[in-house]
């Protein structure tokens, strides 16, 4: 739960970040799609390595032989 609860912040951020962006584009004339869908995806990008780097982690803290009886 609480990878999505950081996941669901950090995509939130991002998407919040990528508001002003969005204005920005179109009030130039130009397509707001491109930057925030590329801004979504690299935030899951970011998101899935720390869910993969944590898991990695502690995978190694349970079996590590400190933990052993």
């Amino acid at each position: 739960m609480a990878y999505l609860v950081f996941w669901l912040i950090l995509v939130g951020g991002k998407a919040a970040l990528m508001y002003g962006v969005w204005r920005f584009a179109k009030s130039q004339g130009r397509s707001p799609w491109p930057p925030f869908i590329a801004s979504i995806f690299c935030a899951s990008i970011v998101f899935f390595a720390l869910f993969i780097k944590g898991r990695a982690e502690l995978a190694d803290h349970l079996t590590s032989p400190q933990n052993s009886n």
